[in-house]
């Protein structure tokens, strides 16, 4: 939003750095007390029978398919389809992509229908993974729609289906994540084990019977899904599950998982390791516990390395894939190289290892997989791909080739799992803890002595296994949520995809005049990570002004600042004109004011903010007490418009502040008949003294200071004992803003490395790990489309 004007010098006022830690303390405490081991999971499939008297109703706009050549076995499908003369489309190139667009626009809520069973081996699979990754990012030009993936056989599925299509499980994690992504968009995640009209007839059936933490496996009469069996955790676990003097090898990463259990196992087995890296490091040979650790190096993905290591050591026991890498990327930001990288060793490496264990004998394969297989994360699709890819693979090892397989699942690893501070952070406030070393240990000796064929692991609050549908909320003892003021969000209400549409036509109208226009490659330093976020913006088509203008008449305020903005753009970037000279031409807000109320997006969010205080004041506004609500950055009025009117005749006073004079002045005028508001100048990065309060409300403000978690600190300090904070914040990075905001000095103030990359913006998770890590005890968010709400309690009195 825009920068306001300095107000000059305001008085310092330094946190007690000693406070601020006993407050993040006293809240992780509190939120340990529920998590005191690991707990483990048994994958069990609950399978269900549909209503056989029912006929499913099918008629998808287009099925979408790769091209069939001779390793494909679907030809039945084609008579399926053809009997109700359904469109079938080939994905292969970008023209594909927009004649699916087509189709599906001639409907209000189309239906898609993408099958695969592409065979093992396939040797086009790379390819077809970044195909299917393009396409699925050419959706979000729809606003709403239903896809349906239908794979055959690409996991093991219920009453001992087997895998007979690997690959084809990557679809399955890129569609799991989409669905997290893109809320608007109904998924059906469904493996089968062969496609007919009369399984395909279930899809519109599948509506109620979505679940979290698997595909559906889809027959014509049932359908299965998986659920999370706890499992008994033994304390004590004796060290028997490998054999003493064995010899075992370890495909090792860089996550210090391998040298963990090599050490263990030369400890307590006195066995001989073989270590694998991809790559070559320092460490040489050594003797541990009186047993030997080998390391060996080489290509993991090349052919002939795990084979030509494997012949090298005849007397291998057992052997542990140790190996696997995170990455966060959100699939609309993924390019076609990157799925390609992350999936490539993983998936290589274990069809690799597969080859070189033709006519081998072993005790067993130890896979290591992560939690993602079953909990939906935003922004790790890639991951999520290659963890199902490689247990599939893994399942198809132990149906040819004989050899037992286990796989352990597992959470939260810390810096063994995570390299990013940030998402170790992240993880942590969500709920779910590090797993401690070992208790690792203790996980795998159980899986093999227990013969357990997968297991998931988890050291999680509760609360944290049901906000990940581990278990439900009727099995936890305490109040899930007893805080919460706002709503669920509803993606499907029509105004709220009216909005979205709105929104998205912006940004691709910001994107094409951006291109029409002629800049400079010599702007000034001070406009150095401006034009670096300009060279990241992308050519969209756009309709004509006036046809926007006609679907959407709420946008003419915001084309009226985005033209004058991107006009003018060259001699902004020249050093010629000031950009508050364009945004507020002399000194007016009519530019920049359509931008925060009277729009469809703005005024929803205000008056959720509004019904939140209301629900909130309502509550402790009694016997006496006047509840004290402060407003950082109040600016234009665009919120308080919406709050003050639902505090008339209540016990409130309320602050009104801002870091220049001139906003408070246009306030004091709008806003003459509130007898409650107090007006003063107040900067959330160095606040003057001022008396507790117990809400502090702050709409597209706190992005726009130089250190986000410093304001947050002071905010938390600033707040009563079961205070509130709501935050209303823009949590995507939007074009439209870059060419508007992003003109200004104030927008770049931020150098926290969690903001959203070539922009000031946190991400939802990012604002909730900087509450968590203020101390505040309870989150909750309502919102989508790149604009959230947060609430966040306060739990401990500023004693």
């Amino acid at each position: 939003m825009p920068q306001r004007v300095s107000a000059g010098d305001i008085p310092k006022w330094k946190l007690s750095e000693q406070i601020v830690c006993k407050r993040i303390i006293l809240a992780m405490e509190s939120k340990r007390l529920d998590c005191l081991r690991s707990k483990l999971f048994k994958p069990s499939w609950v399978e269900k029978k549909f209503d056989t008297e029912k006929k499913g109703h099918f008629r998808p706009d287009c099925v979408v398919r790769f091209a069939l050549d001779s390793r494909y076995q679907n030809a039945l499908v084609l008579n399926h389809f053809n009997e109700i003369s359904c469109p079938i489309i080939e994905l292969k190139n970008q023209s594909s992509f927009n004649k699916i667009l087509e189709l599906c626009r001639q409907s209000a809520n189309p239906h898609i229908v993408f099958i695969s069973e592409s065979g093992w081996p396939n040797p086009y699979y790379e390819e077809e993974h970044g195909f299917f990754l393009q396409w699925l990012q050419s959706l979000n030009n729809l606003l709403k729609f239903k896809i349906s993936v239908v794979i055959v056989n690409a996991m093991h599925g219920p009453n001992g289906c087997a895998v007979t299509n690997p690959l084809d499980a990557v679809y399955l994690g890129l569609v799991k994540v989409f669905a997290k992504e893109n809320p608007n968009v109904h998924v059906n995640n469904c493996v089968v084990n062969s496609i007919t009209h009369g399984v395909l007839s279930r899809l519109d059936e599948l509506e109620k019977f979505t679940n979290q933490l698997s595909p559906v496996f889809l027959t014509q009469e049932s359908y299965a899904f998986i659920e999370l069996e706890p499992i008994e955790v033994t304390s004590h676990v004796n060290p028997v599950g490998f054999k003493n003097k064995g010899c075992y090898l370890i495909i090792g990463g860089h996550n210090g998982l391998d040298i963990l259990l090599a050490k263990y196992l030369c400890q307590n087995y006195q066995a001989e390791i073989i270590l694998i890296n991809s790559s070559s490091m320092e460490e040489q040979d050594e003797r541990c516990g009186g047993a030997q650790i080998r390391r060996e190096y080489g290509d993991l993905t090349a052919e002939n390395t795990l084979k030509n290591i494997i012949e090298k050591y005849p007397n291998i026991n057992g052997i542990i894939h140790a190996d696997f890498a995170i990455d966060h990327s959100p699939i609309i930001a993924t390019s076609q190289k990157k799925l390609i990288d992350v999936l490539t060793p993983q998936v290589k490496s274990t069809i690799n290892l597969m080859k070189a264990l033709v006519n081998k004998s072993l005790d067993f394969i130890l896979f290591f997989s992560a939690i993602q297989s079953f909990v939906t994360n935003l922004g790790q699709a890639n991951y999520t791909a290659a963890c199902l890819a490689r247990e599939a693979i893994a399942n198809l090892i132990k149906n040819t080739l004989g050899i037992k397989v286990r796989i352990i699942n597992w959470g939260n690893l810390g810096d063994r799992g995570i390299e990013s501070r940030f998402y170790r952070d992240l993880m942590e406030y969500k709920g779910i803890r590090e797993i401690p070393s070992e208790e690792i240990l203790s996980v795998i000796e159980q899986s093999l002595q227990k013969e357990l064929d997968q297991v998931v692991v988890l050291k999680a609050t509760d609360n944290a296994l049901c906000r990940m549908g581990v278990i439900k909320k009727e099995e936890i003892a305490n109040n899930f949520e007893k805080s919460r003021l706002l709503p669920e969000f509803d993606f499907t209400q029509d105004h709220i995809l009216y909005a979205k549409g709105m929104m998205d036509s912006l940004a691709n109208y910001a994107r094409n005049k951006f291109y029409q226009v002629q800049t400079t490659s010599t702007a000034p330093q001070k406009y150095g990570k401006l034009c670096e976020a300009l060279a990241h913006i992308e050519y969209s088509p756009s309709p004509a002004r006036a046809d926007l203008i006609d679907s959407y008449p709420e946008i003419v305020g915001y084309l009226k600042l985005m033209d004058a903005c991107i006009d003018n753009l060259p001699s902004i970037l020249c050093d010629e004109i000031s950009p508050l000279s364009i945004m507020f031409p002399d000194g007016s807000f009519e530019l920049v004011e359509p931008t925060y109320r009277n729009n469809p997006v703005s005024d929803y969010y205000n008056q959720r903010v509004a019904e939140a205080v209301e629900t909130y004041v309502n509550k402790y506004a009694k016997d006496g007490r006047v509840v004290r609500i402060l407003e950082i950055g109040a600016g234009t009025g665009s919120t308080s418009e919406k709050v003050l009117p639902k505090l008339f005749g209540k016990s409130v006073h309320y602050i009104y502040t801002d870091i220049s004079f001139a906003f408070l002045n246009k306030a004091k005028e709008e806003f003459s008949n509130y007898d409650f508001i107090e007006y003063r100048i107040f900067n959330a990065e160095n606040p003057e003294e001022i008396q507790p309060v117990d809400i502090v409300l702050a709409t597209n403000v706190i992005h726009a200071t130089q250190n986000v978690q410093q304001s947050i600190n002071n905010i938390f300090m600033l707040l009563k004992n079961n205070g509130l904070l709501i935050l209303n914040e823009m949590t995507e990075r939007y074009d439209y803003a870059t060419l508007t905001f992003g003109l200004t000095d104030g927008w770049w103030l931020g150098e926290e490395n969690f903001r959203i990359p070539y922009s000031p913006l946190l991400s939802l998770e990012a604002w909730e790990m900087v509450l968590h890590q203020a101390g505040f005890s309870e989150f909750y968010n309502h919102g989508g489309y790149g604009q959230h709400i947060i609430e966040a309690h306060k739990g401990f009195s500023n004693d």
